[in-house]
């Protein structure tokens, strides 16, 4: 079965980005199916990152990495997209992470989920 790839782009934002992380990482594909929560960085200076490696060692997800450092939520959209795809991925998710975690809805892109 393929993986569904949560993509998360976020420029500077680690509070909400943290929070929106962990309730995807929480998410619980059917029987039999992969996903994972790609980050994609869109700071020049990739500050987010740091910043987020303790969330690694929480239980959840796989939590992959991609930095574009130009600045453009439809390029870090398109790269997650990018990256996705080359991973297997399908049908992609792209949540601003400027948003609360309670704000954000899942649409499920695998039978079941």
């Amino acid at each position: 079965m393929p993986t569904a790839s949560i993509v998360i782009c976020t420029l500077y934002r680690a509070g909400p980005l943290r929070d929106a992380i962990r309730s995807a990482r929480a998410q619980v594909p059917p029987e039999g199916a992969r996903a994972e929560v790609l980050r994609v960085d869109n700071s020049p200076d990739a500050t987010v990152r740091a910043g987020l490696e303790t969330l690694l060692m929480e239980p959840g997800l796989p939590l992959p990495y991609a930095s574009l450092p130009r600045p453009s939520i439809s390029l870090a959209r398109n790269h997650g997209v990018a990256e996705s795809r080359r991973g297997g991925g399908t049908l992609p998710f792209s949540w601003p992470a400027k948003r609360t975690a309670r704000k954000m809805r899942l649409r499920a892109s695998l039978p079941g989920w």
